[in-house]
């Protein structure tokens, strides 16, 4: 998809109700979908999903959510990977809810 002029955006529902919305979108033509692997989006999320890059904006982030992460780098954050990290940290703390954890 880096080749391609038209850029992507990837989404990740996980309720039955999000699936519907973009089952909607998508059938009155304001969106188009195409359904991927989860290996396509852990590449296309190469600078954000490792555990090992932005420890210091998880550990913010976590602070917000009640996730404690520990911090040995005590980098500086940037706003865009406070971001990215709350929004990773926010799906992985609904995944835990729902699964009883």
């Amino acid at each position: 998809m880096k080749t391609n002029p038209i850029k992507h955006n990837a989404v990740i529902v996980h309720s039955l109700r999000a699936e519907s919305y973009l089952r909607s979108a998508s059938e009155s033509r304001k969106l188009h979908i195409e359904s991927v692997t989860t290996e396509i989006i852990a590449d296309a999320q190469a600078r954000s999903l490792p555990m090992h890059y932005n420890v210091t904006a998880r550990n913010k982030a976590g602070n917000f959510l009640g996730i404690i992460i520990s911090d040995p780098v005590h980098e500086r954050v940037r706003l865009v990977e406070f971001i990215i990290a709350y929004l990773i940290l926010v799906n992985y703390r609904g995944q835990l809810l729902s699964k009883g954890d």
